[in-house]
């Protein structure tokens, strides 16, 4: 398996939703914030509940903002059938976000292929919001037993939560036994580990053969230490389900590709404040050859570089293209003939445009916020325009359009990337958010840009450009440690009493990985205008400061690839 996670652990870049009305914690910090434990039924848990043979009880996913101790909530069921009995109040663990609600009833009185709607409605602790109610159905439609679809393993290609590739994802498919036009794809043990079988989760796509169209409802599958639990799920359901908006059938669609024997699912990954992104992953059998010129461009978020802003894109290229040419136009360009006309232009040098011959993160800087369309052309090794894939995205405003310098201080770098002391370097405070602060000149000429929290003591630090490459069109950033790896390393924090900024960060370059993690200091001196002179004649970079020659290959392979952030 070759599969890294692109998404961080703090802060990422969501997709906005409209409409979104579930409890969820943008929600909560935008309202006044309520005193009880906020709980609510989670819109992106499946509302059809497909039993099996001889199966007699299911569970319902309930969810809470406030986690803070045990807590017991009354549930009231309705069910017009008499069949079902749902408990009559559920019991959250102390610290948890989520228990189970169980449902008990007499599988031999259920028909086959009935749905039978049951309503749970909480009583005590909800949500502001309308979350309080949800309709279920319980259905039983008889299957096949489980059946390996291809001998061997197959191929799944991670691109929107994931990067890279899972060559050992075993697939099993069952028929109903009511109707044989309608089929389950099952992908065991999903992200798991794929000898053992064991560590992941099992995807099951509901697959209408007559109008080869595959859905999934949505799988919890992952925790986010700031957004909570994530899902993922075909984008169509979540469109129609999830949102309850009117899905596009034709552009949403998962649908199966017999000629090349590869499944091309439209996924989408996300959580209650939004999604990470949506489009095609593929599920690839073995045994077919035909040539693999696909070419995914995944929309990763606004980017921020001192006062210049962006987009991060994470290009992935088929294992038989070579090359990418591609260009950035303004306004939102979704008519087909306007696009080709665009790529006609790329193609021909008509227009200017940047070439890539190498998978991964690339950052496209902009002069303004506001709607823009990226236009990627893909090439094989003999110089051949294969195909086409276009990119609509929103470029958000950036954070600190102004500073004012407020201190002064010494910085001390870890000797990962750079080692040495910077004298006299300038704490800046941004004039639109004062939690928010910039050092400069810091590293190799850029600016270390971090937020404070409101204990006045945690420190999260922004994705911060050094201001030098490791190559052309390789960056080298630092960011959050703790954010980005995981618990391991401790969060970055500020000593009142020694003026002392603790900075736990890692430098990293996109698409190669991690130089290393370490610790850094910044400890303030005094206040601006001691030292405003001293501070400003810096005009370079600090003469005793160096930066390593190569990222750590040692690190390489223990160190996550790591998505860029706002």
């Amino acid at each position: 398996m070759k599969m890294n996670k692109i998404f961080t652990k703090a802060f990422v870049a969501l997709v906005a939703i409209a409409g979104f009305t579930a409890c969820s914690s943008d929600d909560y910090e935008m309202a006044t914030k309520p005193n009880n434990a906020q709980v609510f039924f989670s819109n992106e848990s499946a509302t059809e509940l497909l039993l099996e043979d001889n199966q007699n009880q299911v569970e319902v996913e309930v969810k809470r903002l406030k986690t803070e101790g045990a807590l017991t909530v009354e549930v009231a069921a309705t069910d017009e059938s008499g069949l079902f009995t749902a408990a009559n109040s559920v019991t959250f663990a102390d610290g948890e976000d989520t228990a189970k609600l169980p449902i008990s009833f007499n599988f031999t009185k259920l028909q086959s292929d009935k749905a039978y709607p049951v309503t749970l409605t909480l009583k005590s602790e909800t949500c502001a919001y309308d979350d309080n109610t949800v309709t279920v159905n319980i259905k039983y439609a008889p299957w096949s037993e489980w059946k390996p679809l291809v001998k061997g393993y197959s191929t799944f290609t991670f691109t929107y939560y994931y990067a890279g590739t899972d060559d050992r994802q075993r697939v099993y498919i069952r028929t109903s036994m009511l109707d044989p036009t309608q089929a389950q794809l099952k992908l065991a043990n999903w992200t798991g580990d794929g000898e053992k079988q064991e560590g992941g989760y099992d995807l099951i796509f509901n697959w209408n053969k007559k109008l080869n169209l595959l859905t999934l409802s949505p799988v919890a599958f992952d925790k986010h230490d700031t957004y909570g639990t994530v899902y993922v799920a075909d984008t169509y359901t979540y469109v129609t389900k999830v949102l309850q908006k009117e899905g596009d059938l034709e552009k949403q669609r998962s649908y199966y590709d017999e000629e090349n024997g590869c499944f091309m699912l439209n996924l989408v990954y996300f959580v209650q404040a939004g999604n990470f992104g949506n489009g095609y992953e593929t599920l690839q059998l073995p045994g077919y050859e035909k040539a693999d010129y696909s070419l995914n461009i995944a929309d990763n978020g606004s980017y921020q570089q001192d006062l210049k802003i962006g987009q991060v894109f994470n290009m992935t290229m088929g294992k038989d293209l070579t090359s990418i040419k591609y260009a950035v136009f303004k306004g939102a360009i979704v008519d087909d003939k306007a696009i080709d006309e665009k790529a006609q232009a790329i193609f021909t040098g008509d227009i200017a445009s940047t070439q890539t011959k190498e998978n991964g993160w690339r950052v496209v800087m902009v002069d303004e916020a506001g709607d823009y369309t990226l236009v990627a052309l893909g090439y094989d090794a003999n110089g051949t325009w294969q195909g086409t894939q276009s990119v609509a995205f929103t470029v958000k405003s950036p954070i600190g359009k102004t500073w004012r310098k407020s201190f002064t201080g010494d910085y001390t770098y870890g000797e990962v990337a750079y080692e040495g002391v910077d004298k006299g370097l300038t704490l800046y405070t941004c004039d639109e958010d004062a939690s928010v602060f910039t050092i400069a000149p810091w590293a190799g000429g850029g600016s270390l840009k971090f937020q404070l929290d409101e204990d006045g003591k945690t420190v999260h630090v922004f994705n911060s450009y050094t201001g030098e490459d490791y190559k052309e069109g390789a960056p080298i950033y630092a960011g959050d440690a703790n954010a980005l790896l995981g618990d391991e390393y401790e969060a970055s924090y500020y000593d009142a009493a020694t003026k002392t900024y603790h900075f736990n960060v890692v430098y990293f370059v996109p698409g190669l990985g991690a130089m290393g993690a370490c610790e850094e200091t910044f400890v303030v001196s005094g206040p601006v205008a001691k030292t405003i002179a001293k501070a400003t004649a810096k005009a370079k970079v600090a003469s005793n400061r160096t930066i390593s020659a190569a990222p750590r290959a040692k690190m390489n392979k223990s160190v996550k690839t790591l998505k860029l952030m706002k």
